[in-house]
């Protein structure tokens, strides 16, 4: 019996030892805005807590503004996650700036932080410019990069697809396994999806995982426009689950999944 559980063991271990579990959370906060009070960045929290991801990209990230009231939002949610937290500022707003943040459960080792400027062609004086953000971390022995961001939002493509092609050429340069995620502002059968599907592997099980609106506006999803990714082609990840949470702290549903990563 004894020899049996020893053997047991082995096994155990070296299943262990093949591979990661990741969960990776988007999640639109909406500035978190008019939730100023601690009780409602709870109520934020309490969305991302109850999945524990190891990444969460956060979306429409307000710091230091008049209308966050001075909090920087991506520390607020870090301090009640127990996660690591880094902002990629877009541009000047009210005092602060907006932008995108990833919270990290792990310690990372190095931060990217691009700008995403609107195509010429349909700005010619520049648009509102995006940011995304990147996290390099380690994880049971893999490199991992996990990046955010939110794209321009105008029914016209053309600043979207400016875009896609901008974080195509970035993530090109990456090393280790590469995860996206965000408010795409584009639904699954756009020419902006297209773009990212060159080169991002889309993960949502079918097109009715809708994100936006939330119970926040008391009303149901009509669309999906926040997604998780992954580079093309890495064999080696395999999804596991991929969840769309319904909540009233945001505007937006989050959107969870969780992978299997092995060597």
């Amino acid at each position: 019996m004894k020899k049996l559980i020893l053997i047991l063991a082995a096994i155990i271990g070296l299943a262990s030892c093949g591979g990661s579990d990741i969960t990776v959370m988007t999640y639109n906060i909406y500035g978190a805005r008019g939730l100023y009070k601690a009780e409602d960045y709870d109520a934020l929290a309490e969305v991302i807590n109850a999945r524990q991801p190891d990444f969460c990209v956060l979306n429409e990230v307000d710091s230091c503004t008049q209308r966050s009231r001075g909090t920087l939002n991506y520390e607020e949610l870090a301090s009640r996650t127990g996660m690591n937290a880094a902002y990629a500022p877009a541009f000047d707003f009210e005092g602060g700036a907006y932008g995108n943040a990833i919270l990290c459960r792990h310690p990372f080792t190095e931060r990217r932080h691009i700008l995403l400027p609107c195509d010429p062609a349909q700005d010619p004086e520049g648009g509102e410019v995006r940011s995304a953000c990147f996290l390099k971390t380690e994880v049971n022995g893999f490199t991992f990069w996990m990046g955010g961001s939110h794209l321009d939002y105008r029914a016209d493509e053309s600043s979207r697809i400016w875009q896609a092609n901008i974080l195509r050429d970035f993530i090109k340069g990456l090393d280790g396994h590469i995860f996206f995620a965000g408010d795409m502002n584009a639904e699954p059968d756009s020419r902006t999806m297209a773009t990212f599907s060159e080169y991002m592997q889309l993960n949502y099980r079918d097109k009715d995982q809708k994100t936006f609106p939330s119970k926040y506006l008391e009303e149901e999803p009509r669309v999906l426009i926040d997604y998780i990714m992954y580079r093309k082609p890495d064999k080696k990840i395999r999804l596991l689950s991929y969840e769309v949470i319904n909540n009233t702290a945001s505007d937006h549903c989050a959107v969870v999944a969780r992978f299997r990563v092995r060597r």
